[in-house]
């Protein structure tokens, strides 16, 4: 029993350095060139995010973008933090889960594969070295966090 343990903790620790590397080889350099687009891969961002689900339009049409382009911002670096294994990271997103929740704001669970394919197909449009790769990459340092924000519903 205590060598099935120790296997899934080395487990675990070869799964957290891996994506630790991920998050530095591709994830943040791919962020910084998408981030590098400005308002035009935010508005991209949010574009496809409405064509996914429509009642988005209605939820930002009173929202200061040039101030909710720095809350996305902030929530992705976020999620890539929590990825990389930051408790301050995963402290912030129990809060945005809690203010997105049933009770909040109410983001259903459905909405974020749409949210992540927004900016997906932002990054791509965004980051010029974008690739099959990147977006795997990508997605697989988002899916903690995201599953932590549904979990918060």
């Amino acid at each position: 029993m205590a060598m099935t343990e120790r296997s899934n903790t080395n487990e675990e620790i070869e799964a957290a350095a891996e994506r630790r590397a991920l998050i530095e080889s591709v994830v943040r350099p791919s962020f910084e060139r998408f981030c590098a687009g400005g308002m035009d891969a935010f508005d991209d961002f949010y574009f496809g995010l409405g064509n996914r689900i429509p009642a988005v339009g209605s939820m930002f049409a009173s929202v200061d973008m040039e101030q909710q382009n720095q809350l996305i911002r902030d929530g992705i670096r976020d999620l890539i933090d929590f990825a990389y294994g930051s408790s301050k990271a995963e402290a912030e997103l129990q809060r945005l889960a809690k203010s997105h929740s049933r009770s909040g704001l109410g983001i259903a669970p459905e909405y974020y594969p749409h949210w992540i394919n927004a900016l997906m197909e932002a990054v791509r449009k965004h980051d010029t070295q974008a690739n099959d790769d990147t977006e795997s990459a990508w997605r697989k340092v988002l899916a903690d966090g995201i599953d932590l924000m549904i979990a918060g519903y």
